[in-house]
């Protein structure tokens, strides 16, 4: 049963529980704050600067994710990138990493799982950008843990077509690519984002200023990966200020209209909406920010 943060409530399916129901929950940090109670097998895959409105610092943000493992039992186990290491827990920790060896990690290309390689022909997967290799040896390696057939868990992969607002693909358009990423709130995933297709030439980013920095996205687009840079207020005016180099073409407008708009004018390739920001004030949400702008790419096919 698939319950929390990806939008199903958990307490919504409650009473479709049974002693023998296995639960997969997504938990946000909110979520996690006041928790007492940890799951049986926790994953926790990052830990980056977000929700910084909320929380006093960083580390009372970061002390909330921790409190996923913090009160496991001994016959319990978390799965944590090797960089959050060490991991409050009374459970088994294993390691995760991207790029170097752990218990669990992966190449870009294979996956190792507990000493045994996976190689890429045995990954097929319609989920885009290597971040995602990373993701999959997580959830495959909690599986495992969850008593899983790993093949089997293997042979679903190409049924999972991905989650909406997550590197969403919309439409194609006179050759041009409409990607909706709206659930990205943080510079690491408009990087990633952009990173997990072969060439961007429109990326629109902005939306709530929390605050936090967006230095690294920055030196990101000064590389001229983007030929192309859509801001939206308010964190925009903040990323616009870090893109120095003239390669970048950095067009501030109001409104996803325009930036709708002017991208469908200016892209040859590929548009992309990782707005690297929370939705408050302009939006409810990130849901409701996403198919805002897949409405407006939708509205721009049906006049061709």
């Amino acid at each position: 049963m698939l319950i929390g943060n990806i939008g199903v409530p958990p307490l919504q399916r409650l009473e479709d529980m049974t002693p023998e129901t296995v639960a997969v929950c997504e938990m946000s940090c909110h979520q996690l704050e006041f928790v007492q109670h940890s799951p049986d097998i926790a994953v926790l895959l990052n830990i980056f600067p977000e929700h910084l409105d909320h929380y006093v610092n960083f580390d009372a943000y970061a002390n909330a994710k921790r409190n996923i493992a913090r009160f496991q039992e001994a016959e319990n186990c978390v799965f944590a990138n090797i960089e959050l290491l060490p991991v409050d827990s009374a459970g088994s920790v294993y390691s995760c990493a991207f790029g170097k060896e752990a218990d669990v990690w992966t190449d870009g290309g294979s996956i190792y799982l507990f000493g045994e390689r996976i190689p890429p022909e045995k990954i097929n997967t319609k989920l885009c950008g290597k971040h995602n290799l990373y993701n999959i040896a997580a959830a495959l390696a909690a599986a495992v843990k969850a008593s899983c057939d790993p093949q089997k868990c293997l042979d679903s992969l190409p049924d999972f077509n991905g989650l909406e607002h997550r590197l969403e693909r919309v439409a194609m358009i006179n050759g041009v690519e409409y990607i909706n990423d709206s659930i990205s709130t943080v510079p690491e995933a408009a990087i990633a984002a952009v990173n997990a297709f072969d060439g961007a030439d429109c990326l629109i980013l902005g939306g709530m200023d929390r605050g936090i920095s967006y230095k690294v996205l920055g030196e990101f687009l000064n590389t001229g990966v983007v030929e192309n840079v859509i801001l939206l207020p308010d964190s925009g005016k903040r990323i616009g200020k870090l893109i120095t180099s003239r390669e970048v073409n950095v067009i501030h407008v109001g409104n996803m209209e325009k930036a709708v708009a002017l991208a469908s004018k200016l892209a040859s390739k590929r548009v992309i909406l990782s707005p690297a920001s929370a939705s408050y004030g302009f939006y409810r949400n990130f849901e409701e920010r996403g198919r805002h702008y897949k409405k407006l790419v939708l509205e721009l096919a049906n006049k061709d």
